[in-house]
């Protein structure tokens, strides 16, 4: 089946909007769109556009919470408590990402073209996952404001080594199949986050992650003049509507405990990819 370029930016912007936020993995799904279009590589700026789209989502989404976050921190830098505390949190929980990208990345682009890595990371993935209906059995017992607010109500409670525990387990989304949401959500909940909380604080942390990314990929890779503006337009729009679309499902997902059955998607995903893909 031919697409033609338009249709490939919108996929490509849904696939990543809603991968990068449901706990499935981007990297992984992008990596499976290569094998399955057999394209050896994407235009570099098409990616970065895709994760800027990604980024204004989570921007508009959570813009009351970033809004209180610097109101807070520069009316008192130096007091690490209530909303300005986040700032120091988000970035001690972004150092182990800092110094898995300057150890790892020799094998993590080494993994974008051998398909069975993201096989696997699939099924790790989902194990995850699924070993976090326990926790939210137990919280959903809890009264949950589903307001967006709610999440970042006080970080007084949140410590410094949770913080980087969540930071150690983004270093894992490095690779494909590894779900960047999953584990990080995963992480703040098996350290007795709430899930307000733990999304909060997981998709805050992608804001720096996505933006360090983009500017290492630019400072490291020549940017190819393939794609049209309009295309690069479409995929933007697209990664930007899906994402936000797929954020406010996340929250809900996490608030009915039905985060766990994403498992059910990512292990036959797997276990196909490693039986019956080869490597790009």
């Amino acid at each position: 089946m031919i697409f033609s370029e338009q249709t490939k930016a919108l996929i490509f912007g849904f696939i990543q909007g809603v991968s990068e936020f449901l706990p499935i993995s981007s990297s992984g799904h992008l990596v499976l769109l290569r094998s399955v279009f057999n394209i050896p590589s994407f235009d570099l700026l098409f990616i970065l556009i895709l994760h800027l789209g990604t980024l204004a989502a989570i921007l508009s989404y959570y813009r009351k919470e970033l809004l209180e976050m610097f109101k807070h921190f520069f009316a008192q830098p130096l007091n690490v408590s209530s909303q300005g505390r986040l700032i120091y949190l988000l970035a001690w929980a972004t150092l182990p990402g800092v110094l898995g990208a300057l150890f790892l990345l020799p094998l993590v682009k080494k993994s974008l073209f051998q398909i069975h890595w993201t096989g696997w990371g699939f099924i790790l993935t989902a194990t995850c996952l699924f070993f976090t209906r326990q926790r939210l059995k137990k919280t959903s017992r809890e009264k949950q404001n589903t307001s967006p607010l709610s999440a970042a109500e006080t970080w007084e409670q949140f410590s410094f080594t949770t913080a980087f525990l969540i930071g150690l387990a983004q270093v894992c989304a490095f690779f494909p199949g590894m779900s960047r949401s999953g584990w990080t959500i995963a992480t703040a909940l098996f350290l007795g986050q709430s899930q307000n909380k733990a999304v909060c604080f997981s998709f805050l942390l992608a804001i720096p992650a996505i933006l360090g990314g983009v500017l290492f990929e630019l400072l490291n890779e020549p940017i190819q003049k393939g794609t049209s503006f309009f295309n690069l337009g479409l995929a933007f729009l697209s990664s930007w509507f899906f994402g936000y679309l797929a954020l406010k499902w996340l929250i809900r997902s996490l608030q009915s405990s039905y985060f766990p059955f994403f498992a059910f998607y990512l292990w036959p995903m797997g276990i196909f990819i490693i039986l019956f893909l080869k490597d790009i």
